[in-house]
């Protein structure tokens, strides 16, 4: 019995360390989102529906989190952190997005000088 209660415990300070670090880490980059609009809208839009996920995602898990006298479902806890790896993703496939078309930008741009 204790065992699982330590397990349980070990849960629901994961979920919680998870949930709460998705949820900085979304607001974190939500700048980047009007860059990508302003260069690709679809990724935008796609980039903006991951970010509201990961944050439905997070609030879920510590809503679940802050409970004390019940168990935190295992699912629960795994939605938290596959929404924290969904929002890190996003956030690196923004930046690449970002970086490509910059670089399209600029090519563009010094074949206009010439």
């Amino acid at each position: 019995m204790e065992k699982n209660r330590n397990y349980q415990n070990l849960i629901r300070f994961l979920s919680l360390i998870s949930g709460i670090g998705g949820f900085i880490f979304s607001f974190t980059n939500l700048y980047n989102i009007i860059d990508v609009i302003r260069f690709i809208n679809t990724e935008g839009f796609t980039y903006i529906i991951k970010n509201i996920i990961g944050l439905i995602f997070t609030e879920i898990v510590i809503l679940f989190s802050i409970r004390p006298n019940r168990p935190i479902p295992i699912h629960f806890a795994l939605i938290g952190v596959i929404g924290f790896f969904i929002m890190i993703f996003s956030y690196f496939w923004c930046g690449f997005l970002l970086l490509i078309a910059g670089g399209i930008d600029l090519i563009t741009r010094t074949g206009e000088k010439e």
